[in-house]
């Protein structure tokens, strides 16, 4: 019985709905690849970081007539997202698979034709110019393709590349001001490394000798917490976060080795637990600061570091404080510029 009013009833849907049971279309499936190339200002760091992260300023094709942003996150599993409004309503226009920091950035998704089962497989490899940086792109890209199609994407990428990213990047270096500090390390005859970096500070060398061997000068740019004891074998201790003290067990303790006033002084590096075991337990670094008078009321501060080793493990802490040292010295020459740190302002930018 049930059988028959079941039958019955699928007979009366059919009648009464014709158009429920439509048949498949078979669709046609294509696949191309494009490659081009650019060369952009920056280096091939400065270049990643422009097509990672917030890329509104030079990505101007959109679902939205007015998105409110583009940006893409730069780690593996990453979204590439077009962000519609206020309230986040948006979409995903693909996912990154490779994020190599300067080096590689390949992402894939369907980008233009989000709707149709069609998928960009996209990636941008950097290498060094002496122009900046060459950006090589590659896109494979297949699916249910328009006809023609291949010659648009091709036309689109150059409008993005050339016509877009190139002057984007061209304009960013020529507004942005040249880096205080250079870095003039070099390798001693014995085969040691020297890390080496200098920056001209606009004070008096008296200002500048406060800054660099007080506590309260210190606190000034370097850190909010500062324990320093101008003195040979004088306490040197720092603590970065705000709030921190120069006992805590995230402090970090360095030690005077000598000093002449208004002219130079040393230090030996103490690395906290978060370095490698090898360097940490090595004990062998340390930095010297000079000071010279260059004129029209400057200060040349060099500061030059030692006692390296060999190995990745030394390699990491080299870099590490290849960049804190650029750093530091530039937030000195800041501070003569715009004035104290504000640590509680810091903390929160």
């Amino acid at each position: 019985m049930f059988r028959r009013i079941f039958l019955a009833a699928a007979a009366v849907f059919a009648i009464a709905s014709p158009l429920a049971w439509s048949q498949p279309k078979e669709t046609k499936l294509s696949a191309f690849t494009l490659e081009q190339e650019v060369v952009l200002a920056g280096t091939p760091t400065e270049v990643y970081d422009a097509v990672t992260g917030e890329i509104s300023p030079w990505w101007d094709h959109h679902f939205t007539a007015t998105p409110r942003k583009f940006y893409i996150e730069p780690k593996p599993g990453g979204g590439f997202y077009e962000i519609f409004n206020d309230a986040g309503d948006g979409l995903r226009h693909g996912t990154v698979i490779w994020a190599e920091r300067g080096k590689r950035l390949r992402f894939s998704g369907p980008l233009v034709l989000s709707g149709q089962y069609a998928e960009f497989v996209t990636t941008y490899d950097l290498n060094p110019d002496p122009a900046g940086t060459r950006l090589h792109l590659t896109v494979n890209f297949g699916g249910q393709l328009p006809p023609g199609v291949e010659k648009n994407v091709d036309e689109v990428w150059h409008h993005f590349l050339v016509e877009r990213l190139k002057p984007y990047m061209e304009k960013r270096k020529a507004d942005a001001k040249p880096d205080p500090v250079r870095n003039t390390s070099s390798v001693a005859p014995s085969g040691e490394r020297v890390l080496r970096h200098e920056v001209l500070v606009n004070a008096n060398i008296a200002e500048v000798w406060n800054a660099l061997t007080t506590s309260e000068g210190l606190m000034s740019f370097m850190a909010p917490t500062v324990r320093m004891e101008l003195k040979t074998g004088g306490r040197f201790d720092s603590n970065y976060r705000v709030g921190g003290k120069p006992d805590d067990p995230d402090a970090i303790h360095n030690q005077v080795l000598n000093y002449v006033p208004m002219e130079m002084f040393s230090i030996k590096v103490g690395l906290t637990k978060q370095f490698p075991a090898r360097p940490r337990e090595a004990g062998t670094l340390f930095a010297v600061l000079n000071l010279r008078d260059a004129g029209n009321r400057q200060v040349l501060v060099t500061e030059s570091m030692l006692g390296w080793g060999e190995g990745d493990d030394w390699n990491q802490v080299y870099a590490l404080f290849d960049r804190g040292n650029a750093y530091t010295l530039a937030e000195l020459a800041r501070r003569f510029e715009h004035g104290p740190t504000v640590w509680e302002r810091k903390k929160g930018e």
